[in-house]
């Protein structure tokens, strides 16, 4: 091996180990989200978020990296499976190798736990939503908007809406 390729390989290597300590500290800030969507705390929630996105923007700059230093070496093959994610094949380097499995896992398991997360904020918006549509009057899964029958007999939309004041 060339001197400027075992370099290139040592680069890759300290990527790779940033990127896999990034996404660890990612997967603790998804943990740290969780904890305070589940206690409903919106100043950790709002801190938590904040670092979360520093974190993905981090990611982001040394994915770059990493990108442009694999596209350079000629040991190194990719593949894309079906969700056009890709995989890369690290031909006679185990070190590489274990760490970008390492770095798909821990990925997999931020995507898992964002999933959750996500699941939780969506929940909660649903509830928050149906409890303004009670305190406006809307009945629950009605539409705004019902036709009725008016003195005449003609079909008229009135809104569905009734004021708890006015109740």
């Amino acid at each position: 091996m060339t001197t400027a390729s075992n370099t290139q390989q040592q680069e890759l290597s300290q990527l790779l180990q940033a990127e896999v300590d990034c996404v660890n500290s990612l997967l603790e800030s998804l943990q740290q989200e969780y904890e305070a969507l589940a206690e409903q705390h919106a100043d950790a929630l709002e801190y938590v978020v904040r670092c979360k996105q520093e974190k993905i923007q981090q990611l982001e700059k040394i994915t770059q990296q990493r990108e442009r230093l694999l596209d350079s070496l000629p040991h190194v093959s990719v593949t894309m499976d079906q969700e056009n994610n890709k995989y890369y094949v690290f031909h006679d380097d185990k070190k590489s190798t274990d760490l970008w499995d390492e770095l798909v896992a821990v990925a997999e398991k931020c995507r898992d736990k964002n999933r959750v997360n996500g699941s939780i904020v969506e929940t909660a918006s649903r509830q928050s939503q149906h409890a303004l549509d009670i305190l406006r009057g809307i009945l629950p899964n009605s539409s705004s908007a019902v036709g009725l029958y008016d003195n005449s007999g003609h079909t008229k939309a009135f809104n569905n809406k009734h004021s708890l004041v006015h109740v």
